[in-house]
Formats: C-alpha cells, structure tokens, sequence
C-alpha cells in the first residue's frame, strides 16, 4: 500500500516590513495591521528582505507563510516571496495621508 503524503498549507499574508531588535515583522495590510514577527523556510528569503529594507524601505509583500502562536502572539513561517511591489503601500492610512499616491 503506498503511503500518501502529506502537504504543507500556506496562505498568503500581504503587508509591509519593519525591524524590531534584529526581528523581520510584516504589518499586515488590514485597519489593524496585525504584526507578526517572521521565521523562514529559506534563509535568503530573509536575507532578500533584509537587502530591500536597506535600499528602499518603502515597499509591501505577498509571503506564503503558515501562521502559529507563541506566547498568545500570531507568527508567520515564510515559505515564499510570492510577490514583491516596490514604492507602494497596501495600507489606506498610508494612502489616506498621502494623496499624490492615488
């Protein structure tokens, strides 16, 4: 009998990136902005994150990632960069407070 494997199920989390005390966090594009600090699958995944934030911090992520809690706090594992838009804002605060941007 052959044994079925099982795969891993990753959603798509969008946000933006900051650093808090050397942790990658993404605030999630929501009124909240939920922040969940970020783990990888794949080290140069961070490490091209990493890259961007020090070029050109203004930019937002779609990552495929698996959301667990810790401490009663959401995290993200990352699996992949899914997509990447570089001088833009996926939150309507940021929108809101600069109009030449719509």
């Amino acid at each position: 009998m052959k044994k079925l494997q099982t795969s891993k199920v990753y959603d798509l989390f969008s946000g933006t990136i900051h650093e808090d005390q050397g942790q990658l966090v993404l605030n999630h594009c929501s009124l909240g902005k939920y922040p969940y600090p970020l783990h990888f699958n794949h080290p140069e995944d961070e490490k091209q994150i990493r890259s961007l934030l020090q070029q050109d911090p203004y930019f937002w992520l779609n990552l495929r990632a698996k959301a667990y809690t810790e401490n009663e706090k959401f995290h993200l594992i990352v699996d992949e960069i899914a997509e990447i838009h570089i001088q833009a804002s996926c939150h309507l605060s940021d929108l809101l407070s600069n109009p030449a941007k719509l």
